[in-house]
């Protein structure tokens, strides 16, 4: 519960992560996450799947 109070704070306190350059480290650390649990071409499919997902719902949410 503490941390999650942090992180809020923290989160509020950061209003441009570009700014900081932590758009990209989001992506980054995302990536690296990625390729360590690459293990060989049968992945490909659920994570095409989960990115396919994700990017028709960010649409539809934005939509709103």
């Amino acid at each position: 519960m503490a941390t999650a109070v942090i992180r809020h704070v923290l989160g509020l306190a950061i209003n441009n992560p570009a700014r900081y350059g932590l758009d990209f480290a989001f992506t980054a650390t995302f990536l690296a996450l990625l390729l360590g649990m690459w293990k060989s071409k049968a992945d490909l499919l659920p994570w095409d799947v989960a990115a396919l997902s994700a990017i028709i719902a960010a649409r539809l949410m934005e939509s709103s």
